[in-house]
C-alpha cells in the first residue's frame, strides 16, 4: 500500500493537471486581490479628498477571496473548484483502465491496494488545490492588505450578518473562522472529487470521470433548489456567503453523506471491476 501510494501520489503532484489547477486558482486569487486593493486604496483616497464621510478600510478578513463571495473571480473560483479537485487525478484511473497499465500494476498489489491507494490521492490532491486556492490565497493578501478585524458598523464583512452559520466566532476569531471553513469545503469537495474513481471504473472514459462529480455536484444543486431545500445547495455550503441563513449540522451531515458515498461507491467499483484485474 505504502509504495502504491507513493507512486500515485508522485504521478499526482508531477502531473500537468495538478498544476493547471494550482495555475488558475492563483490566477484567480491574484485577480480577486487587485480588485480589493483597487478598492482599498480608491476608499482610503475618497476619505483623504473629503469625497465621503466614512469608510472602515478594507481588510483581509472581507478581503480575500475566501471571505469575498462578491466579486467575479471568487464567484468563479467557487464555481470552477468541483471540476478544478477533481483535475490533479480524476482521470487517471480511466486512462490507466483504458491502456492497460493497470494490470501491470495488478501483477505487483491487489485491486482492494490500488483502489485505495487511487482514492487516496485523488481525495489529497482535491484537498490541496482548495487550501491553496482559499487558506493560501489569504495568507498571499496579507503582504498587500490590512489585517483589520472585523467590524460590524461598517456594513462591509457579509460574514457577520445575522443567521450567518458562526458569524459571532467569525467576528472574534476571523482567522480561525476561515481557515476552518477552507479545511470543511477541502473535504467536502474531495469527497465529491473522489466519486471520480466510480465514474472511471464505469465508462473507462478520461473525460467522464472528470466532468462526473461536477456534473453530480449540480445535479444535487439543482435537486434541492427544485424540492425548495435550498440550505442543501451545495454550491450554497461550498460559498462563503450567499445570503441565505446556512445550518452548520446540515453542513457537517451533507459532508459525512458525501464522503460515505464516495468510499461505498468506490469500494463498488472496486469488487464490479474485478475481471479488469
Amino acid at each position: 500500500m505504502k509504495n502504491m501510494l507513493r507512486l500515485d501520489l508522485y504521478r499526482m503532484i508531477h502531473g500537468f493537471a495538478f498544476k493547471a489547477a494550482l495555475i488558475l486558482s492563483a490566477l484567480l486569487g491574484i485577480w480577486c486581490l487587485g480588485l480589493n486593493v483597487h478598492e482599498h486604496y480608491r476608499s482610503l483616497e475618497a476619505l483623504q479628498n473629503q469625497t465621503i464621510a466614512y469608510s472602515y478600510p478594507y481588510s483581509v478578513y472581507n478581503g480575500c477571496i475566501s471571505a469575498d463571495g462578491v466579486t467575479l473571480p471568487s464567484t468563479l473560483l467557487f464555481a470552477l473548484l468541483p471540476f478544478l479537485t477533481t483535475l490533479p487525478y480524476g482521470a487517471a484511473l480511466a486512462q490507466d483502465l483504458r491502456t492497460g497499465y493497470i494490470k501491470n500494476l495488478a501483477i505487483k498489489t491487489s485491486r482492494q491496494i490500488i483502489y485505495a491507494s487511487r482514492y487516496i490521492t485523488v481525495f489529497i490532491g482535491a484537498f490541496l488545490v482548495v487550501m491553496f486556492a482559499t487558506t493560501g490565497q489569504m495568507l498571499f493578501s496579507m503582504m498587500f492588505l490590512p489585517v483589520l478585524p472585523p467590524e460590524i458598523a461598517s456594513f462591509s464583512f457579509p460574514l457577520m450578518t445575522v443567521g450567518h452559520v458562526g458569524a459571532s466566532f467569525y467576528a472574534q476569531h476571523p482567522l480561525a473562522y476561515l481557515i476552518l471553513y477552507n479545511l470543511f469545503d477541502a473535504v467536502f469537495l474531495a469527497a465529491f472529487a473522489s466519486v471520480s474513481i466510480f465514474v472511471a471504473g464505469l465508462v473507462r472514459n478520461a473525460f467522464f470521470a472528470l466532468i462526473g462529480p461536477t456534473v453530480l455536484f449540480y445535479a444535487l444543486t439543482y435537486l434541492f433548489d427544485f424540492l425548495g431545500l435550498t440550505i442543501y445547495r451545495p454550491d450554497f455550503i461550498i460559498t462563503p456567503y450567499v445570503g441565505i441563513a446556512l445550518s452548520s449540522t446540515v453542513m457537517c451531515l451533507e459532508a459525512i453523506f458525501i464522503l460515505l458515498l464516495s468510499v461505498g461507491l468506490c469500494a463498488f467499483s472496486c469488487v464490479r471491476n474485478r475481471d479488469v484485474f
